[in-house]
């Protein structure tokens, strides 16, 4: 059959509008008219990177209809609206058997190649193969996914929330209740809060702490933690601020009577978010690490490491197990405990997405609330 996408051929070169010939899904496979998409940071990243195999087609939040099932696949029938996870599981390797899905072998050894968990790719374009992006390939109107991509969600859910559970939404909710386990009554701060950070605020109110802090450098982003939860904020210190660094460790002392949080969660993507972290958590607390790092080491003090008993934890896709996790986002979503609307600032059309990507990157605009890529 035959369906539109934007497509990638050159790195950082505006995506092309195509309509292109995609194959029917194989053995436990899944074909899904997408129905929305998020755009994420990662697409930007992917999009600027010269290893990103080309052409490919980009987006890793989605959601959807199914309107056709390969051979073996029994958990979605034709008609089922589905979120899209890009971090299916096989079940039977190391780690799924040791209860983290997220850290799935066999998946990590396609993720990123541009193809499908066989190997193969099931789009093309006058005869040339076109690249899966992450398994899902969210910016094409249709899309062949793994069977274990697709996640059923109740059809009361808008498409354009249920696009956002399949990335940042798992990954902050997780990170706050999965990776960082937090409890009624613990202090938290987040440091960052985009739309990952926003998502870990919203995990730390359903989990009922008592002092939610967000740490931004932008005024507009701690307004949007407040609507999502936060009972407390302030600004972050600009890189290399040692005295602006040591003020906000003081300030977030005072709040929890001078001993520091339970847990501190990290999604800013730099180091000097780690280090505010660790300063910030209290002796036996824990740091959740959720941004992906550039800089290639990071800094704490070793001195008197062994006395402060800190947990500091990488955090891969939230901890989620995202068959089971990306339902109960959903349900809670429709009860109003995760209220997924308020965290879309923008809708886009095919014809504006290279300026919706791009816009990620601008001062101005990042961070101000997701877009959404909507195909109705």
């Amino acid at each position: 059959m035959k369906t539109k996408a934007a497509i990638l051929r050159q790195c950082g070169q505006p995506m092309s509008i195509e309509t292109i010939d995609i194959a029917p899904p194989q053995n436990n496979e899944v074909l899904v008219e997408v129905k929305a998409s998020g755009i994420c940071r990662s697409d930007l990243n992917s999009y600027f990177d010269p290893a990103t195999p080309l052409p490919i087609i980009l987006g890793h939040e989605g959601a959807g209809v199914v309107k056709a099932l390969g051979k073996g696949v029994t958990h979605v029938k034709e008609g089922d609206h589905v979120a899209l996870s890009w971090v299916p599981s096989c079940g039977n390797c190391f780690y799924c058997l040791k209860g983290t899905r997220q850290l799935c072998d066999t998946v990590a050894q396609h993720l990123f190649n541009g193809t499908l968990l066989d190997g193969t790719k099931r789009f093309t374009r006058d005869g040339t193969k076109i690249g899966h992006y992450s398994l899902i390939s969210t910016f094409s109107n249709h899309t062949v996914v793994p069977a274990k991509s697709c996640v059923p969600i109740p059809q009361e859910l808008p498409f354009e929330q249920a696009c956002l559970l399949g990335c940042s939404v798992a990954t902050g909710w997780g990170a706050a209740r999965k990776a960082g386990n937090v409890q009624a009554g613990d202090h938290v701060a987040i440091f960052g809060s985009g739309g990952v950070g926003v998502a870990a605020i919203m995990g730390a109110k359903g989990a009922r702490a008592d002092k939610i802090i967000a740490i931004d450098r932008k005024l507009v982003n701690l307004e949007n933690a407040y609507t999502s939860g936060a009972t407390d904020s302030f600004l972050a210190p600009e890189a290399n601020d040692k005295k602006s660094s040591q003020d906000l460790t003081a300030k977030i002392m005072k709040l929890t009577a001078g001993r520091g949080v339970d847990c501190a969660i990290d999604t800013t993507g730099h180091t000097a978010g780690f280090e505010g972290a660790w300063y910030a958590t209290r002796k036996g607390g824990t740091i959740i690490v959720v941004g992906a790092y550039m800089a290639k080491t990071m800094s704490i003090p070793s001195t008197g490491f062994h006395q402060k008993a800190k947990t500091i934890k990488g955090c891969f896709y939230g901890d989620i197990d995202p068959y089971k996790d990306l339902q109960h986002l959903a349900n809670l979503a429709l009860q109003g405990e995760l209220p997924l609307g308020s965290l879309i600032r923008r809708r886009v059309k095919f014809n504006e997405l290279n300026d919706a990507m791009l816009a990620l990157d601008d001062p101005k605009t990042c961070n101000m609330g997701r877009t959404v890529l909507t195909f109705d």
